[in-house]
């Protein structure tokens, strides 16, 4: 035999905290990404190539 077990339900302000914590860790991610895009754009810019290019471009003479 099993006993049987009565669920309360989430007060609003467990419902409100699992919503925050839903939120940050969204957030999170968001900024997590942001971060890795921006070190893909720093890498691209600091690429041998690149530099290259730069050190081309500052030993040309102006016009």
């Amino acid at each position: 035999m099993h006993a049987i077990v009565k669920r309360l339900q989430p007060s609003v302000a467990q419902q409100r905290l699992k919503a925050l914590v839903a939120r940050l860790a969204q957030v999170t991610g968001d900024l997590t990404i942001q971060k890795q895009r921006k070190s893909t754009v720093a890498d691209a810019e600091t690429s041998p190539a690149s530099t290259r290019s730069l050190f081309a471009q500052a030993s040309e003479p102006p016009t």
